[in-house]
C-alpha cells in the first residue's frame, strides 16, 4: 500500500443529520421497545464504521492518470484528454472530484478546473474531455489531487495523487502574412558578387594566409599589417544554404505570441523554397543565444517545443543586436523579427 498522507475533512451537516436521526430512532426504541428500531440503530452504527473504513481504504489505493491524445497540435485544434481511474478495492465512492489544472509553461498562465466521476468497486473507468487550445505554448495538464467521499457522505478524503501529461500548441504555419522571401533570397544569391556592406550573407570561420585567387575584399588588412604578410578571412557562405533569423520577444505577452507566430510563418516561407535556416533566440540564463538549425517542418516544430520548455522571461533581453555583434562578430547580416508599433516587423540587419 502506498504511503499516502490522506487529509480527512468532516461534512458537519451530514454528521449532524445522522446523529439526529440516530437519536430520534433511539428515543423511539425506548418509548415503544420495538426490536426492529434497535436493529436499525445497530445497522446505522455498522454502516458508519464500514463507510469510513472503506472510504479510507479506497483513498489509499485509488490510482488516477491523465493522458493527452497528442503531444503536439496546432493552435485552435481540439484533442481528447483522457482521465483514467483504477480502483483495485471493493470500496466505492459515488462522488469523486478531480482537482485539475492546465499550465502554460512558456507564458506562465494557469487555469484550474474540476472533473467529477463515480468510482465503482473493482473497476477501471475513464472519461475523455475535449481540450481546445487557444494559445501557443507548452501545456502541462495535471491532476493535483482527488477528493472523494465515503459512500454515505460523512467525510471528505483529500488524496495527494498526482498525474500529468504535456501537449505543445504550435502556431498555424499556413496563415497568410505580408512577407515575401524572394527579395531576401535575391540578396543572398547576389552576396558573393556584391561588395556592399551588409549584403554579404556569409560568416567568417577562420583566418589564413593569402592564396593567389582569393578575393581582395576578404583580406584582413589590420591583421596583415601586424603579421607583415597578407591574411584573408576564410568564409563559410550562407548564400543559398542558410538564412540566420534573430527572434526578438517583447515584454508584452500578446506581442510575443505574435512574434513567435510571425517567425514560424517566415521560416515556413523560406522552407517552401528549400532554404536552410538558423534561428537564434536569447537565453538569459546562459547569457548567450540558443540556436536551432532548421531545414524541415519537424525540425521547426522541435525547435519551438524546446523554446516553450522555459518561461518567456528567459528569452527576453535588451540590446540584442549589440549582443549579436559581441557574440557573433563574424556574422555579417541576419534577419531580425520582432515587434514595432504594436505589430510584427522584420528587417535585414547589418552586423557590422
Amino acid at each position: 500500500m502506498e504511503n499516502r498522507k490522506i487529509k480527512i475533512k468532516p461534512r458537519i451537516f451530514r454528521i449532524i443529520e445522522l446523529i439526529w436521526f440516530f437519536a430520534v430512532n433511539t428515543a423511539l426504541y425506548f418509548i415503544f421497545h420495538n426490536y426492529f428500531l434497535w436493529l436499525f440503530d445497530v445497522l446505522i452504527v455498522i454502516m458508519v464504521m464500514v463507510s469510513i473504513a472503506s472510504g479510507y481504504y479506497l483513498a489509499k489505493n485509488i490510482e488516477v492518470k491523465a493522458v493527452s491524445g497528442a503531444d503536439r497540435v496546432k493552435k485552435g485544434e481540439e484533442i481528447p484528454l483522457r482521465v483514467s481511474v483504477s480502483n483495485p478495492t471493493w470500496a466505492m465512492a459515488l462522488d469523486c472530484n478531480f482537482d485539475m489544472s492546465a499550465r502554460n509553461i512558456f507564458f506562465g498562465s494557469k487555469n484550474d478546473f474540476n472533473l467529477a466521476l463515480p468510482v465503482q468497486p473493482k473497476d477501471e473507468s475513464s472519461m475523455d474531455l475535449p481540450l481546445k487550445i487557444e494559445k501557443i505554448g507548452k501545456y502541462e495538464v495535471m491532476i493535483n489531487k482527488v477528493i472523494l467521499q465515503d459512500f454515505i457522505g460523512m467525510l471528505y478524503f483529500h488524496v495527494p495523487v498526482t498525474s500529468s501529461c504535456t501537449v505543445t500548441a504550435l502556431p498555424e504555419g499556413s496563415e497568410a502574412i505580408d512577407f515575401e522571401p524572394g527579395g531576401f533570397l535575391s540578396a543572398m544569391s547576389e552576396s558573393e558578387e556584391s561588395g556592399k556592406k551588409g549584403s554579404d550573407f556569409s560568416e567568417v570561420s577562420d583566418i589564413r594566409e593569402y592564396i593567389p585567387g582569393d578575393r581582395i575584399r576578404d583580406i584582413h588588412w589590420k591583421l596583415s599589417a601586424k603579421a607583415q604578410k597578407l591574411m584573408v578571412k576564410e568564409r563559410v557562405s550562407v548564400s543559398g544554404s542558410e538564412m540566420v533569423i534573430l527572434m526578438e520577444l517583447s515584454e508584452d505577452e500578446k506581442l510575443s505570441e505574435d512574434v513567435l507566430t510571425g517567425t514560424y510563418q517566415i521560416i515556413n516561407a523560406f522552407m517552401a523554397l528549400n532554404v536552410q535556416q538558423r534561428l537564434m533566440l536569447w537565453n538569459a540564463a546562459g547569457f548567450t543565444f540558443t540556436e536551432y538549425s532548421i531545414g524541415s517542418r519537424r525540425e521547426l516544430e522541435d525547435a519551438y517545443i524546446d523554446i516553450f520548455e522555459t518561461p518567456m522571461t528567459n528569452a527576453q533581453g535588451a540590446n540584442l543586436k549589440d549582443m549579436v555583434r559581441n557574440l557573433h562578430p563574424f556574422l555579417t547580416a541576419y534577419l531580425a523579427v520582432g515587434a514595432k508599433d504594436g505589430k510584427v516587423s522584420w528587417e535585414m540587419t547589418d552586423n557590422g
